[in-house]
């Protein structure tokens, strides 16, 4: 401050330290997902300050991001979560930095296992002593690793069973040795949950 008489001045002066206050920022967004799910996120930062925002985004150990988009000057945003494979849980963050401190909030996703569909193709009639031949294709939205099961049942045996473990398809033959008789063909694909 500076105070005149009309003839002379004097002042006076107080230091004044100026301190950064972090921004806070707020994730909302799903907190459940079923495997192969994309799930999309946004978020808000408030800060009292005149800032320019940075920002990373992490989808956790089981999700992979995309869909990345940021304002710098306002530090909000937004960005999409895809869960490849369930039962597991992924802790999704959003980290944004003033330049000076950073925030962050995060969420734990619970991601589901969805059980494979599998279609079985081939003949629901035989004669005694016919060999038909079958097939089956698997659907799962997850990224998984099949198992299988064949069966001709009763009055069937199975031979020339070939199985893809990547994708849950394959085919098999079934000989039916004997007439009158029915058998059910069945064919059990198993994603590991």
């Amino acid at each position: 401050i500076t105070v005149n008489d009309g003839d002379t001045n004097d002042d006076d002066s107080i230091s004044v330290t100026v301190a950064n206050l972090a921004p806070t920022v707020t994730l909302s967004g799903q907190s459940t997902a079923n495997e192969g799910d994309t799930k999309h996120y946004t978020y808000a930062t408030s800060d009292p300050g005149t800032e320019t925002f940075t920002h990373s985004v992490d989808c956790g150990l089981n999700g992979t991001p995309s869909n990345d988009l940021f304002t710098a000057a306002t530090g909000a945003g937004s960005f999409d979560c895809t869960f490849p494979d369930g039962p597991s849980s992924s802790t999704v963050t959003i980290t944004v930095n003033d330049g000076e401190a950073s925030d962050d909030d995060s969420t734990v996703v619970t991601v589901a296992n969805v059980a494979p569909t599998v279609t079985l193709s081939g003949s629901s009639t035989a004669n005694e002593g016919d060999t038909q031949h079958y097939t089956y294709t698997t659907t799962d939205p997850g990224t998984e690793t099949f198992t299988h099961t064949a069966s001709c049942g009763l009055n069937g045996t199975p031979s020339n069973d070939l199985f893809t473990a990547a994708t849950g398809a394959g085919s098999f033959d079934c000989t039916f040795p004997d007439g009158p008789a029915t058998s059910t063909v069945k064919v059990t694909v198993d994603d590991g949950d």
